[in-house]
């Protein structure tokens, strides 16, 4: 039976993945049972997870990462997957080569724009990351044989009984309420601050004036199609292409064979009588269920997709949908099968895909030549040409960029033309220290690049005398900002003790309005904040709250007229929803306990010592980072 490819993605979104690119290292920094987690598999790890952050947060580094714990976390990611390994193993659950080639065939990344697998693209990742397709298909056959084993524990979650109703009454509560803007011109004009308020005010906010690190970068790229103009592709190279591809093009038969499983052979041969003399089938299987048998939906999947041979053989022998087989001698017991639903294969002709292989042998041509002409560039730069001088001997160009911050701009908000559109670009650049050159890049684009850090000028504070006007309108934001607060929480006091909310509203010159809409617990807009939300399901009916608009700089103050809660009996559909979503939740959690006593019982040993040394080796580059000038 075919393995969906969303099960594949289970253990990754429960446990992490060591990712289909890795590769070994033969010192240890952990042991599980007999596996040992290399650490070189926990350097690329924390490395991935530091650069997705990155993405986010630029500046940050591997030495925060670790200060956050997140080195302990991709720890045990790569403990629990060794563990599940080990009693994947145990167990004796396997994967077969054509479950391994369906899956990777079906992977995103290797698929070309128009959806098929591409095994030009296929090999040119693999080579980007130092891996070979024997050492991926390995480690998908163990994602492969952990999801399995998970999918067998998690099938037992179920969520206690009545909770979905407890979570669908919180979150379906309303509540009524009367509304008085509070507009910031009730704070009135502020007089400007002296000298000594606005330096402390500037010495206290350093971020706020502050300018990033921005570096000057040079660099030389290389493209495929800088050489598809020196290429040419015969007839003859396009028809044995398409022999080697032929299998690939063609889509295989598949079939939903639903197996219908008996305990022994003379039932399953009293079942087939009856099925032939005239009893439909799913009817049969209703009653044969209940008397002991099994039936069993294998799905929509191809014949080398089916573990079982006897299965595979009677079930695609079947002539025509509907049809059901003689007794089958399968692997789990004597069965019988039915064919739900066939889908056919197809088969492509040369002239069908003749002027799409063309441009992607070309491609794949020039990919190679690429290749030849950017390693011979960087064995001129090992042996010591400058980048310059080496780019000059290979006939690249090298490019410079001005000087720019971790989002790719310059001072003047403006982004370089020239600089490449890929993140790794400048997480690269901005892990690399001044003066040094890049180990190369291999981007989304397919180009090949290798950049030098020319010049770093690090964040600071800009001075006082220079941001002066900016120090005092921050200054007069946040005193505005400050006063409001105080005149809101004192007019919330004030209708708390009994003062009338229209009066308080004429006080200010706004108006009190009941406002037409229930809140809910999401509600946002232009008036409500999401913060204003929260105080509102956090009072009491009767009491007055109050939280910053929804736009502008204003203030609302809100009294709670009414609390309106969900009718649970004309609301079960949508409960048994909620707690369908709620048992998945349950069977994840059932699943990371099963994973806790798989390492207890494998029994789990970390080097320490070596952990301390990865820390001290990013601290010691965060330091030497600090140190630049």
């Amino acid at each position: 039976m075919a393995i969906p490819l969303a099960l594949v993605a289970l253990s990754f979104v429960l446990w992490g993945t060591q990712g289909i690119f890795q590769g070994r290292a033969p010192n240890a920094i952990a042991k599980v049972g007999d596996r040992e987690v290399s650490i070189d598999a926990f350097d690329r790890e924390l490395t991935q997870a530091v650069r997705r952050i990155q993405r986010q947060a630029p500046g940050f580094t591997t030495a925060q990462a670790i200060q956050f714990g997140f080195d302990r976390q991709v720890l045990g990611n790569l403990i629990n997957n060794a563990a599940l390994n080990e009693e994947a193993e145990e167990l004796g659950i396997a994967t077969s080569d054509a479950q391994v080639l369906e899956v990777i065939q079906q992977l995103p990344q290797f698929r070309n724009a128009a959806g098929a697998f591409d095994r030009r693209l296929y090999e040119q990742l693999l080579r980007s990351e130092g891996l070979t397709p024997e050492r991926l298909e390995a480690d998908l056959r163990q994602d492969l044989r952990r999801n399995q084993l998970l999918w067998a524990v998690g099938g037992l979650g179920t969520a206690p009984t009545g909770l979905a109703g407890i979570l669908y009454a919180y979150d379906n509560e309303e509540r009524r309420v009367t509304l008085v803007e509070v507009p910031p011109s009730v704070v009135g004009p502020i007089d400007a601050p002296d000298e000594a308020t606005l330096r402390s005010f500037h010495q206290a906010r350093p971020q706020a004036f502050s300018v990033p690190e921005r570096r000057a970068v040079s660099f030389v790229r290389v493209r495929i199609e800088d050489y598809l103009d020196e290429i040419e592709i015969t007839d003859e190279a396009i028809a044995a292409a398409f022999d080697r591809a032929r299998d690939q093009l063609n889509t295989p038969e598949r079939r939903q064979i639903v197996q219908l499983v008996f305990e022994s052979r003379e039932a399953a041969e009293a079942a087939a009588a009856e099925i032939a003399g005239g009893a439909e089938f799913e009817t049969f299987a209703e009653t044969a269920t209940a008397g002991g048998a099994r039936r069993i939906d294998l799905g929509l999947v191809t014949r080398s997709g089916v573990i079982d041979p006897a299965v595979a053989e009677a079930g695609f022998a079947l002539p025509a949908e509907g049809a059901v087989s003689a007794v089958v001698e399968a692997d789990i017991g004597p069965s019988l099968l039915r064919l739900a639903a066939l889908q056919p294969g197809t088969t492509v002709s040369l002239e069908d895909v003749r002027e799409e292989i063309r441009p992607q042998l070309a491609s794949s041509d020039a990919a190679r030549l690429q290749v030849t002409e950017f390693e011979a560039f960087e064995d001129r730069r090992l042996e010591g040409m400058t980048l310059e001088e080496a780019a000059a001997a290979s006939g690249f160009e090298v490019v410079s960029l001005p000087m720019i911050a971790m989002d790719g701009e310059t001072a003047e908000g403006a982004r370089p033309e020239a600089l490449p559109e890929d993140p790794e670009f400048l997480l690269t650049a901005f892990d690399t220290f001044e003066g040094e050159t890049s180990d190369p890049l291999y981007l989304g684009d397919e180009s090949a690049v290798v950049l030098r850090v020319d010049t770093v000028e690090p964040a600071h504070v800009r001075p006082f005398e220079e941001v002066r006007s900016e120090v005092e309108a921050e200054w007069l934001a946040a005193e505005r900002g400050n006063r409001l607060r105080e005149r809101v929480l004192a007019l919330s006091r004030a209708a708390d003790e009994g003062e009338d909310l229209e009066s308080l509203a004429r006080s200010i010159e706004s108006t009190a309005r009941s406002r037409r809409e229930p809140v809910r617990r999401d509600t946002a807009d232009v008036t409500i904040s999401p913060s204003l939300t929260q105080a509102i399901f956090a009072g009491r009916k009767g009491e007055t709250v109050f939280g910053p608009a929804g736009e502008g700089e204003g203030f609302v103050l809100a009294r709670i007229d009414e609390i309106v809660r969900p009718d649970l009996a004309a609301a079960s559909a949508a409960i048994e929803a909620d707690a369908r979503r709620l048992s998945q939740t349950v069977r994840n959690e059932l699943l990371q306990g099963y994973v806790t006593a798989l390492r207890s019982q494998a029994g789990v040993r970390v080097y320490e010592e070596r952990i301390e040394a990865i820390r001290a080796r990013y601290a010691g580059e965060a330091g030497e980072a600090g140190a630049e000038p």
